[in-house]
């Protein structure tokens, strides 16, 4: 597994935002807890990274 460091050019108020739309978005879907392989941080800053 290669693991590495990176510096996103966004605002931390970005990268918040979006993880409490997809928090907000797995409680609307009732997505148990522990059931997701990222937590919604995580998922936001795959998100930020790849686009």
């Amino acid at each position: 597994m290669t693991t590495y460091t990176a510096t996103l050019d966004v605002d931390d108020e970005l990268c918040h935002y979006l993880t409490r739309l997809l928090a907000a978005e797995r409680r609307r879907r009732l997505t148990p807890r522990g059931r997701r392989a990222l937590t919604p941080f995580k998922q936001a800053v795959l998100g930020l990274r790849s686009s």
